[in-house]
């Protein structure tokens, strides 16, 4: 029985990702948004990434038209 040889693959170039966008800054007159950025430092310093996102996208959430 002769093998089969099958091309394996995509029509779809690849996808290209730029670089990551930089730290969104809180507000300076929102204590809210203070304590999580405070709380996102602490938690890159200990290698807690999924805690740090959720403390910028939490801040993001609470001024979604950036800072004033």
């Amino acid at each position: 029985m002769a093998a089969v040889s099958r091309r394996c693959g995509t029509s779809e170039p690849p996808v290209t990702l730029g670089l990551p966008l930089p730290p969104v800054e809180p507000p300076a007159d929102c204590e809210e948004c203070a304590q999580r950025a405070i709380e996102r430092a602490e938690a890159k310093h200990v290698g807690d990434l999924a805690r740090a996102i959720d403390m910028t996208v939490l801040i993001k959430r609470h001024h979604p038209q950036g800072p004033a």
